[in-house]
């Protein structure tokens, strides 16, 4: 059975539907709102992983067919800028719905990687731009000044 394709092109928009997954591309400067909102209607959920210790996003392969579609630099900024953004997404964690954000730092996190040192210079076991799902307002806002400030000194890796 063939997986069914549509597309829309418009000025500057593509918009791609393979089997049921929305895929959007863009030429100017609305791939920032194609990008986030591509994000908040990905849907998935978050599910607890006891053996990674951590939870576990179910659609990275479909955000990682949305990030292609975008300009990498662009894309990291734009992602970084979404961090604290609270309007709920289609994404689950349990049967509440997660933040617009958490899905931009899933996002960030696919594209770039980032390994903070304690004063010491030693590898830090916490860092204040790591957050979890069901992270507050005030943890996505200090995470995304945390992420910014990272981004400008360009002391991250990409992946």
């Amino acid at each position: 059975m063939r997986p069914l394709l549509y597309a829309a092109l418009f000025s500057s928009l593509s918009i791609v539907c393979i089997a049921g997954t929305l895929q959007v591309s863009t030429t100017d400067a609305s791939s920032d709102v194609a990008l986030v909102d591509s994000l908040r209607h990905i849907g998935g959920e978050y599910r607890w992983d006891s053996a990674a210790n951590r939870y576990l996003f179910t659609k990275k392969e479909d955000m990682e067919r949305i990030l292609a579609l975008q300009d990498e630099t662009t894309g990291i900024q734009t992602l970084a800028n979404c961090i604290d953004d609270p309007r709920k997404s289609d994404t689950t964690l349990g049967s509440k719905r997660v933040a617009l954000g958490i899905l931009c730092y899933e996002a960030l996190t696919q594209l770039i990687y980032y390994e903070p040192t304690n004063p010491n210079g030693d590898i830090a076991r916490d860092w204040i731009g790591y957050i979890v799902p069901n992270a507050s307002i005030q943890q996505l806002r200090s995470a995304k000044r945390a992420w910014i400030k990272v981004i400008k000194s360009g002391s991250y890796k990409r992946l």
